[in-house]
């Protein structure tokens, strides 16, 4: 464990914590009493390389079982908090309330051996305890608890993919303290060493880890040409404003479900991350997340459907915290469209050859470049041959009959054109 203190501030916490607080008080975990005597058989195994150590993991250590006082901050608010509510004390005058934790401090196993760095915050890693701690710390529990039971579960000491170290003592396993507060987005402690208190009596240690809060949403909507929309074109995009909070891994990652599915194109049953914003920026817990994603990124323009979309925006950070956004109707048109429906011929059924009929379709426009209204002219072909034209006007969203007179002729098919939006459909007869 550093102990890279100023000596202004390590008085100043002496001063505070010296004292005696109580010869009874046991650690929050477990059923072991603190000790400091050298002389017990609690043996620390594990990856001990930052103590100068090589064969921590075959070996191991001694260890003593030191009083460390645990509190939290939270970056946002600036709210003190022990770790542990239900179970917390005052450890010296206006102090605040602080958890009792242990921490290893891992003894040389010969005269001749140095140690540096020799303490281990350690916790328990069953699941009631880490979930208790991951919670209050502000993190997401069951992301916590799965990123720490592997490989714990086969025996291994090896770190996993998050960095998660394993430690056994008298058989039972520990992970870091460390780790668990960062995987829960928080971690970087100030930390203050009290050389003049026993571990027993009154806390060796006393630490204050940040913790930070979960993604939040401001507001998310649809926009055409810069500003909110409920239609949009292939030229829109979906805004949102956001923020999320860590102390490691700053970033803000965005997610979506259209029409009840959240996007996952590579499967793995999590959601994807559409666009990512990093901050590397040192001292800084925030990621202020406000733009614009053009519905022609890919996955979202394979997702959407041309006309009304149900769309809900996920904002998630690294240590799976997450918030969705209230769902919100969008209609896509790609582009300007006129589209045609209820094709009919009246009289309906088949005729003989020669007989006169309507042909009729309704044209409705889908505006979303131009306010409208539009003017087009409709044109009737059998084969190449027009048959019959009328010239329309119509705004977004209005429908408008069109119908020509027309004389049946064997085996033809009559259809509609709209040269000048490129629009046609065809009507069997």
């Amino acid at each position: 464990m550093k102990k890279s203190l100023l000596v202004p501030l390590f008085l100043s916490f002496s001063l505070l914590f010296t004292g005696t607080v109580s010869a009874q008080t046991n650690p929050d975990y477990g059923t072991w009493p603190y000790y400091n005597d050298g002389n017990n058989d609690f043996l620390l195994k594990g990856n001990l390389t930052p103590s100068g150590i090589s064969d921590g993991q075959q070996v191991g250590r001694y260890t003593n079982l030191l009083w460390h006082a645990m509190t939290t901050v939270n970056t946002e608010t600036n709210e003190f908090k022990p770790i542990n509510p239900g179970n917390a004390q005052e450890v010296g005058s206006n102090s605040g309330e602080f958890t009792p934790t242990i921490t290893f401090e891992i003894l040389p196993k010969d005269t001749g051996e140095t140690i540096r760095d020799s303490g281990y915050h350690l916790l328990p890693a069953d699941e009631a305890t880490i979930r208790k701690y991951a919670t209050n710390a502000n993190g997401n529990a069951d992301f916590v608890w799965n990123a720490i039971t592997w490989p714990m579960s086969s025996g291994q000491y090896d770190s996993n993919a998050y960095g998660v170290k394993y430690y056994n003592i008298r058989g039972k396993w520990f992970v870091s303290v460390p780790i668990v507060m960062q995987l829960s987005g928080g971690g970087n402690p100030t930390e203050d060493y009290l050389r003049d208190n026993d571990g027993v009596s009154a806390p060796r240690i006393v630490s204050t880890y940040k913790v930070t809060p979960w993604p939040f949403i401001y507001g998310f909507e649809g926009r055409e040409k810069g500003v909110a929309a409920t239609k949009i074109s292939n030229k829109g995009a979906l805004y949102i404003d956001a923020k999320t909070w860590s102390v490691y891994d700053k970033e803000a990652n965005i997610g979506f479900a259209i029409n009840g599915k959240w996007i996952d194109e590579d499967g793995d049953a999590r959601v994807d991350a559409v666009d990512r914003l990093p901050n590397n920026n040192a001292g800084e817990y925030t990621v202020t997340y406000q733009k614009a994603i053009p519905v022609s990124t890919p996955a979202l323009a394979k997702n959407l459907k041309v006309g009304k979309n149900k769309i809900i925006a996920r904002v998630f950070d690294k240590y799976g915290r997450f918030v969705n956004s209230p769902e919100i109707e969008i209609e896509y048109v790609p582009g300007d469209n006129l589209l045609l429906e209820n094709p009919k011929v009246t009289p309906p059924g088949d005729q003989e050859p020669g007989t006169p009929v309507n042909v009729c379709v309704d044209v409705k426009a889908q505006l979303v470049s131009v306010p409208g209204p539009i003017n087009a002219k409709a044109t009737f072909k059998d084969g190449a041959k027009s048959v019959g034209n009328k010239t329309i006007s119509a705004a977004d969203d209005e429908t408008v009959p069109v119908c020509v007179p027309y004389t049946t002729q064997p085996d033809d098919r009559v259809h509609t054109e709209f040269p000048s939006v490129g629009q046609h459909a065809a009507l069997g007869m």
